[in-house]
């Protein structure tokens, strides 16, 4: 079996981050922003080392100084976007990962809009078959 050529593995990683428009924090034990790096601008972050990340990043309230590795999806981060985020504990503080999700998060509830409707239509029509039903039951009666 060949291996990828790890020119195209970088490529391949280069568009898989772009595409999932990838965001990463470092928070230290304090709950200060450490490091950053990809693309907070995204989400309608501005982001400044030294200060408390959770004033920077309100959806960060009560996820940090977490035991174990935590992944929420779907966390509606601002700027009107989504994201998964992954929290990810360290010896030296927090770790966070963000995925971008909009575009899935939206499908979806245009999906879940989709579904209602069809179980809005479908009661619908079954009260009208009811409702010829009995038209049919009394139009039946009446003619004998």
């Amino acid at each position: 079996m060949a291996t990828i050529p790890l020119s195209i593995a970088r490529y391949v990683r280069s568009i898989w981050l772009a595409e999932k428009m990838v965001t990463y924090l470092h928070i230290d034990k304090q709950g200060y922003l450490v490091d950053w790096g990809g693309n907070p601008q995204h989400y309608g972050l501005t982001l400044k080392t030294g200060e408390l990340a959770t004033e920077q990043a309100s959806f960060l309230e009560g996820l940090l100084g977490v035991p174990h590795i935590q992944v929420l999806q779907f966390i509606n981060v601002g700027g009107g976007c989504s994201a998964h985020l992954h929290i990810v504990p360290s010896e030296n503080g927090t770790q966070v990962l963000m995925f971008d999700a909009t575009t899935e998060h939206n499908r979806l509830q245009q999906m879940q809009q989709h579904l209602n409707e069809l179980s809005i239509l479908t009661y619908r029509q079954n009260q009208s078959l009811q409702e010829l039903e009995r038209a049919y039951q009394k139009f039946c009666e009446d003619k004998r």
